[in-house]
């Protein structure tokens, strides 16, 4: 067995043709921020810089080699170009960041309902901007009207990390992480957040809200109030102040409806006579009371966005 063997290797006809080099996988990514990976086995050095295109301004720059990654500190939107130098070509590859007719997920990250309700005209406004297509994942889905086809405004428990997407963006406020925002939120508007975010010039847009019943609940005139919000040092702190307002507007013949899910003895409120304070845990209800009302009366808050 060994003779025969070594009789078919000698009489084999052995090519020494060269080794092939396998390229290395450039992977370019804008979700979660811009990001280059280099995955492969052929060792070689490559120059990564980061532009923001619009104001031609080197943002950052790095050396990797491969099966490494690069990426700038900002995640909130930036019209990228990138540059990419292999140590070993001649010539350069660049990348430039393009949205059109390309899908895009936009989370909104905040709970609350004024946030909710300011910040979904921008992610309409980018669409328009950019002609793209988009996965807005938020709370409150269910109130928000949506006429633009190019928009998927989806539950945001159904948030999806798994599917592909061009580029992804988060609207939160930031107050401690500037890398998400590129301004302190305190300093803003509530809508500014959202514009400055996603890149978008600052303007007052009125949100549009879906309203399931627009019938009134009672024939009387009436005003609506709101007396509570999410942060105590928004409250009204003026001692019977809310109480003179309600006798006020009782004495000029109008009833008034308190509209928030909290009671009337919320923290550090005091409760409050002569008024109807109605059961609006479903917040369609309280959008039919507020439609209905001869005007609103409120503080820094959900309610106030919904009104």
């Amino acid at each position: 067995m060994k003779d025969q063997l070594l009789n078919i290797y000698k009489k084999a006809k052995i090519s020494h043709g060269d080794h092939k080099i396998l390229e290395n996988n450039i992977l370019i990514s804008f979700n979660n921020g811009a990001k280059v990976e280099v995955l492969g086995k052929n060792d070689e050095e490559y120059n990564v810089k980061f532009f923001d295109k619009k104001e031609n301004l080197l943002i950052y720059d790095s050396v990797i080699t491969n099966n490494t990654w690069a990426s700038p500190s900002p995640k909130y939107f930036v019209n990228w170009r990138i540059e990419i130098n292999r140590k070993k070509a001649a010539k350069d590859y660049s990348f430039e960041f393009d949205l059109k007719n390309k899908t895009i997920k936009i989370v909104n990250e905040s709970p609350s309902l004024g946030d909710c309700i300011a910040w979904t005209p921008y992610v309409i406004e980018f669409q328009k901007t950019h002609q793209c297509t988009i996965d807005f994942y938020t709370p409150h889905s269910e109130i928000l009207s949506n006429n633009n086809e190019n928009i998927n405004i989806l539950q945001y428990s159904k948030k999806n990390n798994s599917i592909d997407y061009y580029a992804s963006y988060d609207l939160g406020y930031y107050c401690e992480d500037l890398n998400k925002s590129c301004k302190d939120p305190r300093t803003q508007s509530l809508q500014e957040v959202a514009a400055n975010i996603l890149g978008l010039k600052y303007k007052e847009i009125i949100p549009e809200i879906k309203i399931n019943n627009k019938e009134r609940n009672i024939a009387e005139k009436y005003v609506c109030i709101s007396t509570s919000s999410t942060s105590g040092c928004k409250h009204w702190q003026r001692k019977n102040g809310w109480q003179d307002v309600v006798d006020y507007l009782n004495n000029l013949g109008y009833k008034v409806v308190v509209i928030q899910k909290d009671s009337l003895n919320y923290m550090d409120l005091q409760g409050l006579n002569n008024v109807i304070h109605p059961e609006t845990n479903d917040i369609q209800k309280a959008i039919t009371w507020l439609t209905n009302c001869e005007f609103f009366i409120g503080l820094g808050s959900g309610i106030s966005w919904l009104s």
